[in-house]
Parts: C-alpha cells; structure tokens; sequence
C-alpha cells in the first residue's frame, strides 16, 4: 500500500510538470479531470465505448443512430471512422504516424479530444510528446489534457482504499490509467457515474475496421495505418489480457450491486462472451 502512495505522489508532480510545460508551448491549453468531464460531456446513463476493431465494419446505420443518442467515446484510430463521437481517446503518438494530420484529413477538427498517458520519463515517449503538443492543430477548439494518474501493480493486490479512491471521482478527481485504453476508458466511464457501458469494436486481436475495408484502402496506404508495428501488441500479451478483464469484472460486479447495470458489448465476440453479456436495446 505504502509504495502505491508514493508512486502515486510522484506520478501526480511529474503530471503537473508536464502540464506546466504544456502551457509554455500552448498557454490555452486546459488540465480536465472527472468533475469536468461529467459537467461538460456526460448526458446519459449509458456509454459507448469505441475501439477500432474490424468488427466495427458489421454496425450498420441503424446501429451508429442507436449508439448516437446516448454518449460515446473513441479510441485512438477510430477517429478514421465516419462516426463522431462525443469524446475522442488520444494517447502519445509517434511523429512519423502523422496522427493529427490525419485528423485534418477525415474532417474530425470539431471533435472533442482527451489526451492522456503522457507524463512519463521514457525518452522517447518524451520527445513524441513534445512533437504532438507542437503538432496539435489550433482549429481543434476542445482538445482538453487529461488529469493523468497511475495505477501499479497486479489489480486484486491493489488496496481496496486505493481502488476506491481509482473509482471514486469524490475522493480524487485524477483519471487513472492501468495496462490499456479499455481499462482507462471503462474506469473512466464508471467514475463519471454511468450505469451501463458498452464495448464495440473491442476484438482483442491485431485486424482493424480500416484495414479491413477498401473503402479506407486510400487513407490506408497514405499514412501506413497497416504495418505491423502499429499493431496492438497488448493482445498478444496473455498476462496483460488476464490483468485488463480482472479490472473490467470487478467494474461489472459494482455496476451489477450497486446501480443494477453492467458491462456488455454490442455484436457476438467470442472473448468479451466470456465474461459480459450482449448488449440489449430496441435498436
């Protein structure tokens, strides 16, 4: 317990300091944490949560007009998507990868973006966080940087204090990141109150929407979206896959006790089936 405290201190200072460098390079720039988020973005008691999978090439229009009356979220190359999200996922992007001007190239200027994962002492995660916030372009007016924490260690050794304190927008209004962008974004979703959170396009494997699909081929192959090193290596890793739904069971209990909702996903995955039930909606 003693040495997540501590981590946790020191992690928060060095999220401060950044942000501190951040407002040098872009003095307009604004610090969000839950209270924000939940002020400004939260309008319903249920959130989708969209990765860019290729199952997303079976939702059909009916589908995204279902999904656009309640909030949702976007993982990092969903943007490419048609669908515009309520909130935007952003984590630290290579220079080479070219991200923002790909957000140019699919008109997604008038998005809203969190950015997160960024304060960390790796050099080269350091200088792609320089070369991002210099790349960011001005026309994006919401481009908020998250109130970024960490969570160490293996989940079920965590304090149940500090998981409350994780969970709990009352007790700290830090977003917490832990292993992936699915565990960020559902510990997100459930600190800002949701009751019912949906995964779509979470296939935990390496096959995406875009690379699936000739109509991306273009924008594909303009920006390498592709190539194997792009690819989501955290799929591969079965230690790391046995931590993230350690979270996302524990999330779904407290969901299912204390605000009878749950955790579910929207189309047949033969993983998420495991755990979570299928999503149920007049559609």
């Amino acid at each position: 317990m003693y040495k997540s405290i501590v981590y946790d201190f020191f992690h928060k200072v060095l999220t401060w300091g950044y942000f501190i460098l951040i407002k040098l390079v872009r003095f307009k720039s604004e610090f969000v944490g839950c209270k924000f988020l939940e002020n400004s973005f939260k309008t319903s008691d249920t959130i989708f949560i969209l990765a860019p999978g290729s199952s997303i090439n079976n939702y059909s229009d009916i589908d995204f007009r279902h999904i656009s009356k309640h909030d949702s979220i976007g993982i990092n190359n969903f943007i490419i998507h048609e669908f515009k999200c309520s909130l935007n996922l952003l984590e630290t992007q290579p220079k080479d990868f070219n991200y923002f001007n790909l957000i140019r190239e699919v008109k997604k200027l008038d998005n809203t973006f969190l950015y997160k994962g960024y304060a960390s002492l790796n050099t080269k995660k350091f200088k792609n966080f320089l070369n991002n916030i210099k790349d960011i372009p001005n026309e994006i007016k919401k481009f908020y940087f998250a109130k970024d924490a960490y969570a160490k260690g293996y989940w079920k050794e965590i304090d149940e204090n500090f998981k409350s304190k994780i969970l709990n927008k009352h007790k700290s209004d830090f977003i917490y990141n832990y292993i992936s962008s699915l565990n960020y974004a559902v510990m997100l979703s459930y600190k800002l109150g949701y009751r019912n959170i949906v995964l779509c396009g979470f296939d935990m494997d390496n096959k995406y929407f875009y690379c699936e699909n000739k109509k991306y081929e273009t924008i594909v192959k303009k920006y390498d979206l592709c190539i194997k090193s792009s690819n989501n290596i955290i799929n591969d890793d079965d230690d790391k896959l046995k931590e993230i739904f350690a979270v996302l069971q524990e999330i779904n209990h407290m969901l299912n006790s204390n605000k009878n909702g749950n955790i579910s996903f929207y189309y047949s995955n033969k993983i998420l089936s495991k755990f979570f039930k299928e999503y149920k909606s007049e559609k």
